[in-house]
């Protein structure tokens, strides 16, 4: 009796053991995760760290929602090809804006948004008018087509708090270190928010930024 009660004794010990080991490696583990982190973090520029903070705070992606600005628009019978006289910018791309239009209509209820990509600028979009094929451009800077929009919505959100926020989680600051004109533009990225009224943009917020021009229109078309 004494040798099984022993015997149990032992095993015993061996399972805490094992157990007691196993903890040690999870909260080793833990902390490697938690120090490399804290490195990388303090690898990363103040700009990037400064926009980390901005976002923690930032709650205008709660004040302006899809929701809160519903379109008063309708899907038009037939939607119209793009009016190659109604913008001369538009023109110049209307092979790609056409091939794009398709039959969708994906925001404020009658338009349709396109965009081309171009090497070394900040890539065109217009909003296309689906009932008389008119085209307008969006004159604002954007970081790589980074708009968010709904068909059911007459609000343009541009680089959302949680585009910005996945490309942390991705790429921690890496895709910021990089040196480079368009990279160094990423410090900067707020979120910022525009209603389409009446054929205009009005801008939103929040209060703290001033938007910032697409050079595009003006620098392309010299």
């Amino acid at each position: 009796m004494k040798i099984k009660e022993k015997l149990n004794k032992i095993k015993s010990y061996i399972s805490n053991a094992k157990f007691g080991f196993f903890l040690v490696v999870v909260l080793l583990i833990l902390s490697i995760i938690f120090l490399l982190s804290e490195n990388r973090d303090g690898e990363c520029s103040k700009e990037y760290k400064i926009q980390r903070k901005y976002l923690n705070k930032d709650t205008s992606s709660v004040e302006f929602t899809f929701d809160k600005y519903k379109t008063a628009n309708s899907s038009p019978e037939i939607l119209k090809n793009l009016d190659l006289n109604s913008s001369k910018t538009a023109k110049e791309f209307r092979s790609s804006i056409n091939s794009q239009l398709k039959d969708k209509v994906d925001f404020d209820g009658k338009y349709t948004m396109v965009g081309v990509g171009m090497t070394g600028w900040d890539g065109p979009v217009w909003i296309v008018d689906r009932l008389d094929g008119k085209a307008y451009e969006f004159p604002y800077h954007h970081y790589h087509f980074s708009l968010d929009y709904d068909k059911n919505s007459n609000l343009i959100v541009v680089n959302s708090k949680d585009r910005i926020k996945e490309m942390h989680e991705i790429h921690g600051c890496s895709y910021l270190n990089i040196t480079g004109d368009v990279i160094s533009g990423a410090y900067g990225m707020r979120p910022h928010y525009f209603l389409w009224e009446d054929g205009q943009f009005k801008y939103l917020g929040p209060d703290n930024y001033i938007p910032s021009k697409n050079t595009f229109w003006e620098g392309y078309f010299k």
